[in-house]
C-alpha cells in the first residue's frame, strides 16, 4: 500500500499523453535496434548479439506498458480536467477511487515499467562494454 500511494498515485497524476510519448519514443528505440542487428553480417547472429535482441523486446514491452497506462488514467485524468479541480487532496482522492479495486495491477504494470526499464539499458549499457 506504501508503494501504491507514494508511487503510484503521483504517476497516475502525469499526462496521459506524456505516456504516449514515452511509448514512441521506446517502440522507436526498438525498431532502431532491431532495424541496426538486421543490418549487420555475424556469423553466429544471436549468440553474438542476444543483449540487443533482449532490449529490443524489452523496450516494445515498455511501450505497450505505457500505452496500457495512458488509456488506463485517460478516464480519471478528463473528469478531473472536466471538473476542474484543482486542489491535489481532491484529485488524490478521485484517483483512489477510481484506481482501489485494482491496487496490485496498478503497483505491477509500475513495478514491472521500471525493472524492465532498468534492464534495458542496461543490456544497452552491456552492449557498449562487450563492443
Amino acid at each position: 500500500m506504501m508503494i501504491y500511494k507514494n508511487i503510484c498515485i503521483p504517476l497516475m497524476q502525469i499526462n496521459s499523453n506524456i505516456y504516449g510519448f514515452f511509448s514512441g519514443i521506446f517502440v522507436s528505440l526498438a525498431v532502431e535496434i532491431f532495424s541496426s542487428l538486421i543490418f549487420e553480417k555475424f556469423n553466429f547472429f544471436f549468440l553474438a548479439q542476444w543483449h540487443l535482441f533482449l532490449a529490443t523486446l524489452f523496450f516494445t514491452i515498455l511501450g505497450a506498458i505505457c500505452i496500457w497506462i495512458s488509456v488506463k488514467v485517460i478516464p480519471f485524468q478528463s473528469y478531473i480536467n472536466v471538473k476542474q479541480i484543482f486542489e491535489k487532496s481532491k484529485r488524490v482522492q478521485i484517483i483512489i477511487d477510481a484506481t482501489q479495486s485494482e491496487i496490485k495491477k496498478w503497483i505491477f504494470n509500475y513495478l514491472s515499467l521500471f525493472i524492465i526499464l532498468l534492464a534495458g539499458i542496461g543490456l544497452l549499457i552491456l552492449n557498449w562494454f562487450l563492443n
